[in-house]
């Protein structure tokens, strides 16, 4: 394991490099903390149990909060990177559908979008406003609006996860921030490895490290990319 620092990382994560990041939705547990608490209940709740927390309002406030921001500081920082040609895709585990608003077709949601619903029965599509203002009811066939995002038990569909097999072997570094601890997803390092590509680790002061390679310490992720930015604007 190797400690290094930010400008060892703007070193790796140069525009000669192909360099994906992978962002999980700890990111949030500092900086917006009702957001990292809509990702930990619907990721670890049922299709029947997110039914219920909907339909008793347990989940409303968090999904109008989260319906206020087109983008945080956080998701602007990463467009800037993306932009300016950093880093060349995002690979997310968040589902709160800001990266898309961000940078379009330069990530790949792998649990889905919070942003979308579709009816568990007609297979009608709508926002997530929309699905506020009926209640999670479909207009055409009275059905419930489901979020489209993977909840417990559902898995990866195919080409999803072959789309993201693919861009872990091109990697020639993979940034890690905040990645959530979900099967498969934690292989997808162990890939990138075999693939001779730079794992680049980045966690708060107190996380454990997971993949053992090269890790960089902050005090938050908000803080990380500000850094980050700043650095490879000003080199």
């Amino acid at each position: 394991m190797h400690y290094v620092d930010i400008a060892d990382v703007a070193k790796l994560v140069a525009k000669n490099h192909y360099t994906v990041l992978m962002i999980g939705s700890r990111i949030y547990e500092t900086i917006e903390k009702n957001i990292y608490i809509l990702h930990k209940k619907l990721l670890c709740s049922t299709l029947d149990q997110v039914k219920r927390l909907l339909m008793n309002n347990s989940l409303i406030k968090y999904l109008i909060e989260l319906a206020k921001y087109e983008s945080l500081v956080i998701h602007d920082l990463i467009g800037n990177l993306v932009g300016k040609g950093f880093i060349d895709m995002v690979i997310t585990t968040c589902i709160d559908g800001f990266l898309p608003k961000v940078i379009g077709g330069k990530v790949i949601e792998v649990l889905g979008n919070i942003r979308r619903f579709t009816c568990v029965k007609c297979g009608s599509t709508v926002d997530l406003n929309e699905a506020l203002n009926t209640k999670f009811k479909c207009l055409r066939c009275s059905n419930f609006l489901r979020p489209k995002v993977l909840l417990k038990g559902e898995g990866i569909s195919k080409s999803v996860w072959s789309e993201v097999l693919m861009e872990i072997s091109m990697a020639d570094v993979l940034l890690i921030c905040g990645l959530d601890i979900i099967e498969p997803i934690t292989y997808l390092p162990i890939v990138a490895k075999f693939s001779n590509a730079k794992v680049i680790e980045v966690l708060r002061k107190g996380e454990e490290c997971l993949f053992r390679d090269h890790v960089v310490v902050t005090d938050d992720f908000l803080k990380f990319f500000k850094e980050l930015v700043g650095y490879l604007i000003a080199s």
